[in-house]
């Protein structure tokens, strides 16, 4: 019996590591440590060549909700000599619970079905790496979204392109978002839960991957804003790198990061707002009730008169997950893996109240730019491969080259932002020769290591245009 992704099933049968491909070629079965999972076929029917398999909101960990809501993510093998089977042919992403992000005015919006039982990966695999003895580079894609929205397997980030382009393998994340990701624990365990979830999606991968075609040894993680951010954190990890190669983008590496001491008096202020005072209470509270309140205008407000900068819940220095030291301690981890880092021309004119004017605009170039510059530095002293770009494009005039610009030309994915302010005016002929010049480069590292980018004065490559 074959369940739908948003449940999980105890089989009696002894699994191992295949592939197979069904008879109609509809289906796609294969066989990981954890049990069988059932994806589909996008981009036609006929023949192998040019073919995706999609497995959609595939568990990497147990559900984290009831006892499990606030507490570290648990590995789904919870039953002793048995397996799941999933089916993973939806079409509709699982996302974890949201609210809409502030940046819709600029990004529009994505559909998605919200649950707490959200720790998924999604995964698009060409048909051809399921037929031969080949493993493929894999990347594995952390969504932005200010550790609040967004999701590994919405339309924005389809794994397609990449998968029939290039013959990667492409793996998104969920996390669990906002307080029920973010919010500090009442020990070290239970803090950094949203990058936790992200490490053990990695050993997910590792572990399975191959079933899917790719080369766990060969393993690129991207990252966009808040998901870039969670990548540097990961490089400071106690646990070994489960990843060779990153890619950040509009992370704000300039900014100062939370502190334990200011994280533990966000918990404090959103459990007030919350009327609970322990971590049964919290576990209990009503899903709608958590979301309303964990960044209601009375948080914000107490965390202004404390001088807390920032939005309420985002990657925690605790010296456990992430070094106490901070920004200085977390740049320098761009020594251990090649990385490629940027940001956009005009980031800031993505958020509310900002305005493409030159003091808006020195926000942002503090923030995102010049942190993206330290992480070269950084890279380069120690003698490691780094490639910085900035990514000028941007066809409203308004906007500008604004935050999350870069998001529809990485994937192919245009036309899931078609009604998006930031591309209003632009040329569709002139943004896919575009997006097809970025994500080839993208591809290019990924898959040998180098962008093969032109050399630049000043070591960083502009993105605009193809002329």
């Amino acid at each position: 019996m074959t369940l739908n992704a948003d449940t999980l099933h105890p089989m009696d049968m002894t699994t191992h590591e295949s592939k197979s491909i069904d008879r109609d070629g509809n289906a796609i079965n294969v066989h990981t440590g954890d049990g069988e999972i059932v994806g589909r076929v996008v981009g036609g029917r006929d023949g192998v060549a040019g073919q995706v398999g999609c497995w959609m909101n595939v568990p990497y960990a147990r559900a984290p909700v009831g006892p499990l809501r606030f507490a570290p993510p648990q590995p789904l093998s919870q039953f002793a000599g048995k397996s799941i089977q999933v089916d993973a042919r939806s079409p509709n992403p699982i996302v974890a619970p949201q609210r809409p992000s502030r940046l819709e005015d600029v990004l529009g919006s994505f559909a998605a079905v919200q649950q707490e039982d959200c720790l998924r990966l999604n995964i698009w695999s060409p048909l051809e790496a399921l037929r031969d003895e080949q493993p493929r580079p894999v990347l594995v894609w952390l969504h932005g979204g200010a550790w609040i929205t967004g999701g590994g397997g919405i339309s924005w980030y389809e794994g397609t392109q990449w998968a029939k382009e290039a013959g990667i393998v492409v793996v998104g994340v969920n996390y669990r978002l906002g307080a029920l990701g973010w919010l500090a624990g009442d020990d070290a365990e239970q803090n950094n839960l949203g990058l936790q979830d992200s490490q053990l999606a990695l050993k997910w991968v590792a572990e399975n991957i191959g079933a899917f075609g790719g080369n766990p040894d060969h393993v690129t993680i991207m990252g966009q804003s808040a998901g870039g951010d969670n990548i540097g954190a990961l490089m400071q990890s106690r646990h070994p790198l489960l990843f060779q190669q990153a890619v950040i983008q509009s992370a704000p590496l300039g900014r100062p990061m939370r502190t334990l001491d200011e994280a533990r008096a966000i918990r404090q202020m959103a459990m007030q707002q919350w009327g609970v005072s322990n971590l049964d209470q919290l576990q209990r509270l009503p899903l709608d009730t958590l979301l309303e309140g964990q960044a209601s205008p009375a948080v914000m407000g107490k965390m202004k008169a404390l001088g807390i900068a920032g939005q309420a819940y985002m990657v925690v220095a605790d010296d456990l997950h992430v070094n106490a030291e901070g920004r200085t301690r977390y740049l320098q981890s761009a020594s251990r893996v090649p990385s490629i880092v940027g940001a956009t021309t005009d980031e800031m004119t993505a958020f509310p109240d900002m305005k493409r004017v030159d003091p808006d605009l020195a926000i942002g170039r503090r923030m995102f730019n010049a942190g993206a510059e330290q992480w070269q530095c950084e890279a380069e002293a120690a003698g490691q491969k780094c490639w910085r770009y900035e990514f000028r494009f941007g066809p409203n005039p308004r906007l500008g080259a604004c935050h999350c610009i870069d998001l529809p030309f990485t994937f192919g994915t245009l036309p899931a932002f078609e009604r998006a302010p930031m591309l209003a005016g632009g040329d569709a002929a002139e943004m896919e020769a575009l997006s097809r010049y970025w994500r080839s480069g993208l591809q290019s590292f990924v898959i040998q290591g180098d962008p093969l980018w032109p050399k630049r004065d000043g070591g960083v490559h502009n993105v605009d245009a193809v002329r």
